[in-house]
């Protein structure tokens, strides 16, 4: 099976805004995803992170029990919590113990791990504790290609905690293993490779991803969007090879076009890090303490951390009520009103088509003006431009 990832539909007036009254009790709303970053503390040095460019501003911590407290309060009302971060959530002897409790409120307990580190007991603790779904990351298809971003022995360590934790799962195949495979000028034309990889070591479902926190002239040569319009034959050797795999491959866009909301979906979901900062986006979100630079559509820009809170002070209703970020929110939600009014019903005939190109044509001009443009922190975003 392959998919393609798109913009998401628009949320409910009830499930997300509130403009009429900030004190709402009989209709709070509710999360899709609540990103939670357990540690901001990590043992590897990515190429593609900005640890290793920004380590004197580096700010380690973990999550204190009263945020995760209050995260538990309101966890009932969210679609899944996935437990992920700057830092490797697996870092923490309680992760299980927090699954555990996710759980046990009623929501799906997610974690994302950079597989450096995993052993049979731990693969049964997690799987015992409810997690709802595993993820690991892949920077490419072998030794030569991950090693280079991840560092010495990583390829060899990610592959050996995959093979571990899916040993451990019963007939049922749960939870899920999932992979995040970054796609580069050197990985992209091996997606065939890395689905082959996958299906071998019994993954149930391959994400391949862009770059999309771009802060340095070296990470400029990792991006691969442009790449997928000459790699054509790639993707369809990927798309056959699913026939015969049991992995399902899930791509992201490929020619970019206009979004109204980016996949991460800040009308619904939202990211608590470490230190209990409530932001829309974890890449909006470092741990680093001062400005840090951003290279936007090839420019370098100073950035700050975007935070409308912190749960340390206040509970997540109250933040999501606050003005500064009712206006974050509204100005994504202009645009998905903008983008359904105008995109035409599927049709798959030449008039169809002629019509979507069309729409496509008027919306691209009119996210383009000053009443549609989205948050100036997330302008320029790889997801907000359809990769």
């Amino acid at each position: 099976m392959v998919t393609v990832k798109d913009a998401p539909q628009a949320p409910g007036h009830a499930r997300n805004e509130r403009p009429d009254s900030v004190t709402d009790t009989e209709h709070p709303p509710e999360w899709g995803q609540v990103q939670v970053e357990m540690t901001s503390r990590c043992n590897l040095r990515c190429a593609t992170c900005l640890y290793p460019a920004y380590e004197d501003r580096w700010r380690p911590e973990d999550l204190t029990s009263g945020v995760f407290g209050k995260l538990l309060k309101i966890a009932h009302r969210c679609d899944s919590v996935h437990l992920q971060g700057w830092g490797e959530t697996l870092l923490r002897a309680d992760t299980a113990q927090r699954i555990a409790d996710l759980s046990r409120v009623g929501t799906r307990p997610t974690l994302g791990s950079n597989g450096s580190t995993m052993t049979p007991g731990a693969a049964r603790e997690l799987i015992d504790s409810g997690l709802a779904s595993m993820t690991f990351s892949l920077a490419g298809p072998d030794q030569a290609s991950h090693d280079a971003l991840r560092g010495r022995g990583t390829f060899a360590a990610t592959v050996a905690a995959i093979q571990t934790f899916v040993a451990q799962r019963g007939k049922d195949r749960k939870p899920p293993v999932l992979i995040n495979y970054l796609l580069t000028p050197y990985s992209f034309p091996r997606l065939p490779q890395a689905l082959a990889l996958a299906s071998r070591m019994g993954v149930d479902t391959l994400v391949a991803t862009h770059l999309v926190h771009v802060c340095t002239p070296a990470q400029k040569k990792l991006i691969a969007y442009e790449a997928g319009r000459r790699l054509g034959w790639v993707l369809f050797r990927s798309r056959l090879a699913v026939l015969w795999r049991h992995t399902t491959l899930v791509l992201p866009g490929i020619q970019g076009r206009p979004l109204p909301v980016c996949s991460k979906n800040p009308l619904q979901n939202l990211f608590v890090a470490a230190d209990g900062s409530v932001s829309p986006c974890v890449y909006l979100c470092p741990p680093l303490q001062g400005p840090y630079t951003q290279l936007v559509e090839g420019a370098e820009e100073a950035r700050r951390r975007l935070v409308f809170g912190h749960l340390e002070e206040d509970d997540l209703d109250a933040i999501w009520d606050r003005p500064a970020y009712v206006r974050f929110r509204r100005a994504f939600q202009r645009r998905q009103d903008l983008y359904q009014e105008l995109l035409p019903p599927a049709r798959t005939d030449f008039e169809g088509l002629d019509r979507l190109e069309k729409a496509t044509r008027i919306i691209r001009t009119r996210f383009a003006s000053p009443d549609y443009q989205p948050p100036e922190p997330c302008r320029g975003c790889p997801h907000l431009l359809g990769y």
